[in-house]
């Protein structure tokens, strides 16, 4: 609906100016007063941007014999652009008493707050008309809200060798003004002595979204554990804040220990943790643990490497325990046991390193918690009561928000599942599933690269379907991805540095498996595979890059299989072989430039589109091909023949140039898959004897026999875990 104001003339004065060149009212200069000429006062005083029209009626008192021409000069604080007048220029021709004039205020999805219009009215022709105060005001209501104020993320970390760390504040629209804010820094660490940061720009240009803030480490070659930066934003103007308003930034010192660490029985019944040179010589023991009731098992070290963290005994008591890469007693950092209590499967750092997660087995029943790597704000996310489980958990890749699926154990199967999330902390704990007739989560889910999406399959037993959701981590309710009329989804296939997702899926009335992607904005399912050239898609890869999707395929109790690489787009797709052996017998080069495949009897190397196939070795390898961190060379354990007995080799992905880098005398001598070191020189692998195990570090680049790590001193067949330490 319109709304209706009138500008109306109370009386009229006839004036002869010289810029009008006189008229019948007498000489030049000379004014017959009758009366004068004004704005009336205008009903609701305002107009909304993006609203409905005002209009106004520009409206005489009694008729003029002749015409008479007007000009609206448009002022105030408005831009250009923000209101639109019409028409600008007018007449009301002899007789007329009326001129109606529109105003709109242009939507600019801008904010920039209210504002003042302006309207001055001008004669331009006719006998002069004294227009007495021929202003009108009007409010512009913005329409906009204003935007909110927040960090991008609510954690990051950074290490004391890195010369520059950026922390994103962004603004959630734009501003038309200068938006300016507060920042309040906290924390353990130090301004000055561990950091600095440039606070001299704490504002948003107009229309700008996002600023950056760079934070300089102070690397002082000291290893001080981690310490933290806390960052809040504080009174902006023009802006309201958000969520996040604080942001953690976790700094770690210098690590000390690298190499390859490995926890392995003593005489003495203790299983301390060691560290090895690169070349797996100068054992040193981190732990200090003496006697048996010491122990240290499974190992996980943090992100930056500055902690390691055990799954063991310490004084007789299970725990996790986190110590030093320095070296130091172990802190205990789970609950300590009281009856039937065990550590259940894996356990987690998250992305910042400042929390661990774990899982507890109570007489059937699974607790989850987190805890921070001090030892410090343990927390119950999961109650192990009436059989409830938690089959798996995972932390977001982006902060520290943690999702797990729980349900509970009936004989084999696990009923209800669902699944949650929370903060470390334990607050904002949410269920995140339960769409109507899907009556459980499989335990495959993802986090996108971002950590602001969750994807997961879950079960509609009335239907027989598996489907694929996508749930946001900032907002309710799921959103189907999978329409199918009738299908099942199956593995999921996270795209590096992308929230789209490949996964494995069928029709129901078709057993053949087809490789599908799913894109974040929710466009229906892109099919990559060709079933006419693969049949059924046994295995995917995504290159490291996410470039391109590898994947295998073939018919049911094929030992050969139809190896193919595609684009996301689902565009060149190429088959690289037609015969590769095994259904993941191939591997991508860390820097996603080639590919790596078995054939019967071979191992080749290709473009990452399959182009320049090239034989790099011959003979029976095993399955698993492991790339060196560079790219440059492929470890595998093969069958040499003659005599038919195992060796492991290293051979460079280029020339083909092969490395025997050790060799024995008895059939599966190589149990599990060898593991580069960070700097491609070297291999620890596990090799068996006679049914006693040893842990051995070899050169890659020679035929040198390589160092028992396992042996001197300790027990043999006693090493339990190792991994290397970059």
């Amino acid at each position: 609906m319109r709304q209706f104001a009138s500008l109306s003339i109370a009386s009229l004065t006839l004036l002869v100016l010289s810029a009008c060149g006189g008229s019948d009212g007498g000489a030049a200069g000379t004014v017959a007063p009758t009366g004068s000429v004004t704005f009336a006062p205008f009903g609701p005083g305002s107009v909304v941007e993006g609203g409905a029209a005002v209009v106004l009626l520009v409206e005489l008192t009694e008729p003029l014999a002749q015409d008479v021409a007007f000009e609206l000069i448009v002022g105030g604080t408005i831009e250009d652009g923000d209101v639109s007048v019409t028409p600008s220029q007018f007449t009301l021709t002899a007789g007329t008493l009326q001129a109606p004039l529109e105003i709109v205020a242009n939507d600019d999805a801008v904010f920039e707050g209210d504002e003042l219009l302006l309207l001055q009215l001008q004669q331009t022709a006719g006998p002069p008309l004294d227009l007495g105060t021929p202003t009108l005001e009007l409010d512009v209501l913005d329409d906009e809200l204003p935007p909110t104020l927040s960090f991008s993320t609510d954690a990051s970390s950074v290490s004391e060798a890195e010369a520059s760390h950026t922390v994103l504040v962004n603004l959630s629209g734009p501003a038309e003004d200068v938006v300016a804010f507060g920042l309040d820094l906290a924390g353990s660490a130090t301004l000055g002595l561990d950091y600095s940061i440039d606070t001299s720009s704490l504002a948003f240009a107009p229309l700008e979204l996002s600023l950056s803030l760079q934070i300089s480490p102070v690397d002082d070659g000291v290893h001080e554990g981690a310490e933290t930066i806390a960052l809040t934003l504080e009174t902006p103007a023009g802006a309201v804040l958000g969520d996040p308003a604080t942001h953690m930034v976790t700094l770690f010192g210098t690590p000390l220990a690298s190499g390859l660490a490995f926890t392995a029985a003593r005489l003495d019944g203790s299983r301390p943790l060691l560290v090895t040179d690169s070349d797996g010589s100068a054992a040193t023991d981190l732990t200090g643990f003496i006697g048996s009731s010491n122990d240290a098992r499974d190992l996980l070290p943090s992100g930056n490497g500055a902690q390691i963290a055990i799954r063991g005994t310490v004084d007789g008591a299970d725990g996790i325990f986190v110590v030093s890469n320095a070296g130091g007693t172990p802190v205990r950092v789970s609950p300590i046991p009281t009856g039937f209590h065990l550590f259940e499967g894996d356990f987690a750092w998250s992305f910042d390193d400042q929390y661990l997660a774990f899982r507890i087995n109570l007489l059937g029943s699974i607790a989850l918690y987190t805890v921070r790597a001090d030892g410090e704000d343990l927390t119950e996310l999961v109650v192990p009561v009436n059989g409830q489980i938690v089959p798996r958990f995972a932390w977001s890749p982006a902060s520290n928000n943690i999702a797990w699926n729980q349900g509970f154990q009936q004989g084999p199967a696990i009923v209800s599942r669902s699944l949650w999330t929370a903060r470390a902390d334990g607050l904002e704990t949410l269920q995140r599933s339960g769409p109507a007739g899907f009556v459980g989560v499989e335990d495959d889910f993802l986090w996108t690269p971002d950590g602001r999406r969750l994807y997961y399959r879950a079960d509609n037993d009335s239907a027989l379907r598996i489907d694929v959701f996508q749930v946001q981590l900032k907002g309710a309710g799921e959103t189907l991805m999978t329409p199918f009329s009738a299908g099942n989804a199956f593995e999921l296939l996270q795209r590096p540095d992308s929230n789209d997702l490949a996964f494995l899926g069928r029709y129901l009335d078709n057993q053949v498996q087809e490789l599908f992607l799913i894109e974040a904005n929710g466009v229906a399912p892109l099919k990559l595979s060709d079933p006419a050239v693969t049949d059924s898609v046994a295995a995917a890869v995504w290159a490291p890059d996410g470039s391109r999707i590898a994947f295998t395929g073939g018919a049911a109790g094929s030992s050969l299989y139809s190896l193919q690489s595609v684009l996301p787009d689902a565009s060149d797709l190429q088959e690289v072989d037609a015969a590769a052996f095994g259904p993941a017998g191939f591997a991508w080069a860390p820097d996603s430039s080639a590919l790596a495949y078995r054939v019967l009897n071979a191992v080749l190397r290709s473009g990452p589109d399959g182009s320049d196939p090239t034989s790099i070795a011959v003979g029976e390898f095993e399955e698993h091909l492991q790339w060196s961190p560079d790219s440059t060379r492929i470890a595998a354990t093969e069958t040499f023949d003659p005599p038919r007995l195992p060796r492991l080799v290293s051979m460079e992905s280029a020339t083909g140039g092969l490395t025997v880098v050790q060799q024995d005398i008895e059939l599966e001598a190589f149990p599990g898959a060898p593991q580069w070191s960070p700097d491609s020189i070297f291999l620890a692998y596990v090799q068996d004897l006679g049914g006693v195990q040893e842990l051995y570090v070899s050169s890659a680049l020679t035929d040198d026999d390589g160092v028992v790590v396992s042996g001197p001193g300790l027990a043999s067949n006693g090493f339990w875990d190792f991994l290397w330490l970059d």
